[in-house]
């Protein structure tokens, strides 16, 4: 540390200086900055458990329709929901993969799920420290290099969903090592495999792809053979996997993007509200990563993250947002958030702002920024009572504490799976959690994730409504005559959804069914049994 200090107040600093070339490789040794990498992990690990304990365990219910998918993936019925019923309802092929595989050694799918998102979120944190040290020279000002990860390990979003049971942690990872291994290591093969794997792992994936092109288009050093090796990767890799997907499946798209995605200008504005959710939440950072772009050194590598950075907002935009808690849909570019943030501060200390200033007053804005940047971050998991009366609650915490939907719908398909006969077919809106319990039944999704049908179906004024809750058909499902019946969702059974209200009022629901009430493990519910 003295070093360091000794090199941050030399007056020989030029007023700008090339943070970003690394000096000829020294042999492997603890340092101070991976003492303190080590200490940043240890740290986000408490985060995730207070987060964890926060929020009960919590895991989102759409993760069970991953899980349910990869169960029967490695039971050898195929990628499918229902047995023979060939539906593309999920949206993490790689991810439904790798829980396969855990699934058929003997690991319990939700438990390998929240190991595995804990895992890769760590792997991220690692690789995003390599890829920002990579871009400092050795000595001067290679501590910075610990700002981005430590910020990553302060939010409140990216811990949350490090145990959230989806593929978020593993997409991260893949992003981030991918470009550390094409920037920081060179290393075109590693790289492009592992971005393209991305691709594989959510369809957003595919921006990375697209830019990743384009920066390579800019790099003069071995473009011809790197844009070669980069075009075959991608092409064999997510090509293969889109001959699957229209073989296998029939569509170019997976089914969820019919169901939540349209093309009318009213989604818009439904993105728009979910993006400046997003930017009230992370004010302090967005505006200041537009000033990375004066940074000299290492331009074609910030221009490439700062114009993801945008175009994945106006992708968020587009999409109209995401039904998920914690700005799910936008954690993959945090981490080059971060990123930018890093590098537009560390040319600020390299240059003119630390001429004539006395070392401790530097270090101490250092600590005071960025300590007041990951309390800004953490402070979304903060509750603060007085007298029982909430204060202050972070807005990443409103979204979910109290989301007992995985947990209801658990106890109520291991109620179907115990008192139902084998077979029989339920209709439900919670698709997560009840089918994955009751193993043994059939089920149709009434909103339409895991319904060919019901997600390719045009409804009016789609985009208004709750994304991934507004497409339905009633008469459709009905018509399926299913033996049961469980509206709402799982912590409400009541007729909620527009498709509930469309069934309940015809003539032959009315007299094929009867309503029941039912108590399992301590969660009371109702459903509808056929009677006819």
């Amino acid at each position: 540390m003295s070093i360091f200090l000794t090199r941050l107040t030399n007056s020989a600093f030029p007023p700008t200086i090339n943070i970003m070339f690394k000096s000829a490789k020294t042999p492997p040794r603890i340092t101070l900055n991976i003492l303190l990498l080590g200490l940043i992990i240890i740290l986000f690990l408490l985060h995730v458990y207070y987060v964890y304990k926060d929020s009960e365990g919590w895991i989102v219910d759409d993760a069970y329709i991953s899980f349910r998918y990869a169960e029967n993936f490695a039971d050898g019925k195929g990628l499918v929901f229902n047995d023979n019923e060939k539906v593309e309802g999920y949206t993490n092929f790689l991810w439904v993969v790798l829980l396969a595989f855990f699934y058929k050694i003997g690991f319990y799918t939700p438990d390998i799920a929240v190991i595995l998102g804990i895992f890769f979120s760590v792997c991220a944190i690692i690789y995003l420290y390599k890829l920002s040290h990579s871009f400092f020279i050795e000595g001067n000002l290679k501590i910075l290099s610990l700002i981005a990860p430590a910020l990553l390990a302060s939010s409140n979003s990216f811990a949350l969903w490090s145990f959230g049971g989806l593929a978020n942690p593993l997409l991260m990872c893949l992003l981030v090592a991918g470009y550390y291994y094409l920037m920081g290591k060179n290393n075109i093969i590693a790289g492009s495999l592992l971005i393209s794997l991305a691709a594989l792992t959510r369809p957003e994936g595919m921006l990375f792809v697209g830019f990743t092109f384009i920066y390579l288009c800019f790099k003069e050093k071995q473009r011809t053979k790197n844009l070669f090796i980069f075009s075959g990767i991608a092409l064999i890799l997510i090509g293969g996997h889109m001959a699957f997907r229209l073989f296998y499946y029939g569509y170019p798209l997976p089914n969820t993007f019919y169901n939540k995605v349209g093309f009318q200008v009213v989604q818009l504005e439904r993105g728009w509200k979910y993006l400046s959710g997003f930017i009230t939440t992370y004010a302090l950072f967005l505006p200041i990563i537009i000033f990375s772009v004066y940074v000299p050194d290492k331009r074609t590598e910030i221009m490439l993250f700062f114009s993801l950075t945008v175009f994945y907002l106006l992708y968020g935009i587009y999409t109209g947002g995401d039904p998920l808690p914690a700005y799910r849909l936008i954690l993959p570019i945090t981490p080059f958030v971060f990123l930018l943030l890093q590098l537009f501060f560390s040319y600020l200390v390299s240059g003119s702002l630390i001429q004539n200033k006395p070392v401790w007053l530097v270090l101490l804005l250092t600590i005071v920024f960025f300590g007041s940047c990951m309390f800004f971050l953490a402070r979304e998991s903060f509750e603060i009572t007085w007298q029982g009366k909430v204060l202050y609650s972070g807005k990443v915490r409103k979204h979910y504490k109290g989301d007992k939907v995985a947990r209801d719908g658990a106890k109520i398909g291991l109620f179907f799976e115990e008192f139902a006969e084998p077979g029989k077919t339920i209709a439900v809106n919670t698709a997560g959690s009840i089918p994955y319990f009751a193993k043994k039944q059939h089920f149709i999704d009434m909103l339409g994730l895991t319904d060919n049908h019901i997600a390719h179906r045009e409804m009016k004024n789609f985009g208004k409504g709750f994304v991934g809750h507004e497409k339905n058909d009633g008469i459709y499902v009905l018509a399926r005559k299913p033996d049961y019946f469980v509206f709402g969702f799982s912590g409400n059974t009541n007729f909620i959804f527009p498709g509930d209200h469309v069934i309940s009022k015809q003539a032959d629901f009315k007299n094929q069914y009867i309503k029941k009430w039912a108590t399992f493990e301590g969660h009371s519910f109702s459903y509808y049994k056929r009677i006819k």
